[in-house]
């Protein structure tokens, strides 16, 4: 049935051209397509610049100490395809990924440089997501140059604009009023604190939803009712008397779970790597502990650590990685784990691994 084709055939040819045309590009999408797009890709998730954009704006608001100081600029881009002629159009969709570039440019000439949550993080100078854009640089007048000057160079190329009403720029905290001040004239841009929306998603965290969805279940056109019944009874099966609603608590803890998962199983993502180098750069993710001045998004990631812990399972590969002692590799189901506990006779083998 994946190769379902209708009886008229009308425009079916077109659709197994381009369907052609896609299992040849997928190879060389990776390469094709920057980092900074977490899309289109297999591996690459959307979510995944919606958690770094979290991540560094956390940074951005807790930093106090050191000279340099950084920000991050939202662009909202609009079409305006009729300031250009159609031909130049063409030839830079051949080339696509304009901004990408221009920026990656000013980076490896020096003219800016992104921002990096730890010493040994990955440095982030941008994040694309449909037409939300988010700019990470120095907070300098020349990098504000560069960044208005790659703007220009960018409206001429793609014939797209940037929507000045909709432009914002957050500010670490160690930069300096008057600084801030200068920077956003430089540009005509309003200083925010926070941005309110992150690459379409709210950057703030609201009242509980389960709150909001039984008001929403129970109230009639914004006049409140009585809950009838108990927002638990409500999420039991059908079979049982329930409405089979799902439990926001248990789904929530599967879909961290999952984002955990896709941590440990790879670990070359951007979000990935600047978990490691920010959370837990010498240790594993079993046991970091959560400090302090953790982000809102790890510590909630981190919360789902026991629901991976408690099915996952090591498979004796190569045997450089699975220790006897601590990790579970037996294949019963009792504890999966060696019995025997280490004595004189094993002390030697405490360090060993399979």
């Amino acid at each position: 049935m994946s190769h379902f084709r209708h009886i008229s055939l009308c425009n079916i040819t077109y659709k197994i051209a381009s369907k052609v045309l896609a299992n040849r590009l997928k190879p060389l999408l990776p390469t094709i397509i920057f980092k900074s797009q977490s899309a289109f890709i297999p591996g690459r998730l959307i979510t995944d610049n919606v958690l770094v954009a979290y991540e560094i704006n956390h940074y951005l608001a807790h930093k106090y100490g050191g000279k340099a100081g950084y920000t991050a600029l939202k662009l909202d881009l609009s079409k305006a395809y009729d300031r250009v002629e159609w031909i130049f159009l063409e030839r830079v969709m051949l080339r696509l990924e304009v901004l990408s570039h221009l920026i990656s440019r000013a980076e490896e000439s020096g003219d800016i440089w992104g921002v990096a949550v730890s010493c040994r993080g990955p440095r982030v100078s941008h994040l694309l997501f449909a037409d939300d854009t988010l700019i990470f640089c120095q907070a300098s007048l020349a990098a504000f140059q560069c960044v208005e000057r790659l703007l220009d160079q960018f409206e001429k190329a793609s014939g797209l604009i940037v929507n000045l009403e909709k432009l914002s720029v957050v500010f670490s905290h160690n930069t300096s009023i008057d600084l801030r001040e200068m920077l956003a004239w430089v540009l005509g841009v309003q200083v925010v604190n926070r941005h309110e929306k992150y690459l379409g998603l709210s950057a703030a965290i609201g009242r509980s939803k389960k709150s909001l969805m039984a008001n929403f279940l129970w109230h009639n056109k914004g006049v409140k009712k009585i809950h009838w019944l108990a927002w638990d009874k409500v999420c039991v099966r059908r079979e049982e008397g329930g409405l089979g609603l799902r439990k926001l608590y248990a789904f929530n803890r599967a879909m961290l779970a999952k984002q955990l998962w896709r941590m440990i199983d790879n670990p070359n993502s951007l979000i990935s790597r600047i978990w490691k180098q920010r959370y837990y750069p010498s240790t594993n993710w079993q046991s970091v502990t959560v400090s302090v001045g953790c982000s809102f998004t790890w510590r909630s990631v981190l919360a789902s650590r026991d629901v991976i812990s408690t099915g996952m399972r090591w498979k004796i590969g190569s045997g450089q990685n699975v220790k006897i002692w601590s990790d579970r590799w037996i294949p019963r189901p009792l504890t999966f784990q060696v019995i025997t506990t280490p004595n004189k006779w094993f002390g030697a083998c405490s360090e060993m691994k399979m």
